[in-house]
């Protein structure tokens, strides 16, 4: 990835980080809403040149004596015209490539001069999501604003996407017909490219006999690919694959079947309050969660986020379904840094409390408690009140209060 001749431009697009900064989520304490939409203009600059793949362009949003300092691999661009031709290698070997500011802090240091710092993450249309956390030097020229500066050091975003590149062939769609049934499948990368999502539906004429979600990801504990399915009618699957002549292929399955499923419906309607957008921000700290039903009401879907802007950012998908053999709820959830957990719910009168156990990114083993509550009608809390890693115990988390966004339901 650091290699220079062929991959000399992937070191300059930390640098685009630099200019995107100003253009998503919230900045930094300190930094005053005029700095932050002048700078905002030379992001919006910045991403509209890179999306058209225009080097010329995005060179002149540096200073004439602009300089990238690439702290993992000890590369530095000087100067301009540097900037500009290793831009034209980068759109010449990868004009496809996406890019995305996760986070982001700006900060005024003088009249005329502010520092920004983040995190960037750049999607190629094939291979490994590439991520930095960067620190960047604006300054005004002309009564414009420059990038002067950029000191970036590079992150690991995705480490299973080398044990999952086997199944890369699946992303896209899918459709078969045989025996007058039709199956179509959607498969695509989850964000840092740790997991795949496949969506399906079988369906004869115009009937849909069936559908539903599996999520596939590398289990860094037992070294292996497992994957997850949940179909509309309840029921869920996991699957440990097995590796056959170099390829993973499906394995060992455990099947849990479904009740009727008006029962699911029942099960989880206790939970119907949590649907919507929830939002908490504050201290520097931004935590935001969105909870939906899937069509047949068979499970409840959460996207979650949780980020210091500058600094660090957490998000992923949870499941939640009514477990018909062990009569109590179970969710499931994948972060997209690689890890994966699955809670047993349980109700203590207004507390909702979840048991779980987690296999982290790099293989550790953790469990946790964490009680839910509603607070009012429009906000609820979550709390990590017990936490352990490999047997040694953390100390529990803060209360987070998460109030109801005015879309949500």
């Amino acid at each position: 990835m650091n290699r220079l001749g062929d991959r000399v431009p992937l070191v300059l697009l930390w640098a685009l980080a630099a200019a995107m900064l100003p253009a998503c989520g919230p900045t930094g304490g300190g930094a005053d809403p005029r700095l932050t939409a002048d700078i905002k203009e030379v992001a919006d600059a910045y991403v509209r040149a890179f999306n058209s793949a225009d080097a010329e362009a995005v060179a002149d949003l540096w200073t004439e004596d602009g300089e990238l300092t690439d702290q993992t691999t000890g590369v530095v661009l000087k100067g301009r015209r540097r900037i500009l031709r290793a831009m034209k290698r980068t759109f010449a070997s990868d004009p496809d490539m996406e890019a995305e500011m996760v986070s982001l802090a700006v900060q005024p240091v003088a009249p005329g001069v502010a520092v920004a710092q983040g995190l960037s993450r750049f999607t190629p249309k094939s291979g490994p999501v590439e991520a930095a956390a960067f620190v960047t030097l604006y300054v005004q020229r002309g009564g414009k604003w420059k990038m002067s500066r950029v000191w970036q050091t590079e992150l690991d975003p995705n480490p299973h996407y080398e044990q999952l590149a086997d199944l890369a062939w699946m992303i896209g769609e899918w459709s078969q017909e045989e025996g007058g049934k039709t199956t179509k499948n959607v498969c695509r990368w989850t964000r840092n490219r740790n997991f795949l999502t496949r969506s399906f539906q079988v369906s004869e004429a115009a009937n849909v006999l069936g559908k539903g979600t599996e999520v596939i990801g590398w289990d860094p504990a037992d070294k292996c690919i497992r994957s997850w399915t949940f179909d509309s009618q309840g029921g869920f699957a996991e699957c440990v694959w097995d590796l056959v002549d170099g390829h993973w292929r499906p394995g060992k399955i455990t099947d849990h079947k479904p009740e009727a499923l008006a029962k699911h419906q029942e099960a989880l309607k206790g939970l119907d309050w949590m649907v919507g957008r929830w939002a908490s921000r504050g201290e520097g700290q931004s935590v935001e969660c969105s909870c939906r039903w899937v069509p047949s009401k068979a499970f409840l879907m959460r996207r979650f986020k949780a980020s210091r802007p500058g600094q660090w950012e957490h998000e992923g998908i949870s499941i939640i379904a009514w477990d018909p053999q062990e009569k109590r709820i179970r969710s499931w959830m994948f972060d997209t840094e690689g890890g994966y957990s699955e809670s047993l719910w349980s109700q203590d009168g207004q507390k909702w409390i979840a048991n779980a156990r987690h296999v982290l990114p790099g293989g550790r083993i953790a469990s946790s408690i964490m009680v839910c509550k509603k607070d009012g009608s429009d906000a609820l809390t979550w709390q990590r009140v017990s936490q352990e890693v490999n047997g040694q115990m953390l100390p529990s988390g803060p209360e987070v209060r998460l109030v109801r966004q005015p879309d949500g339901k």
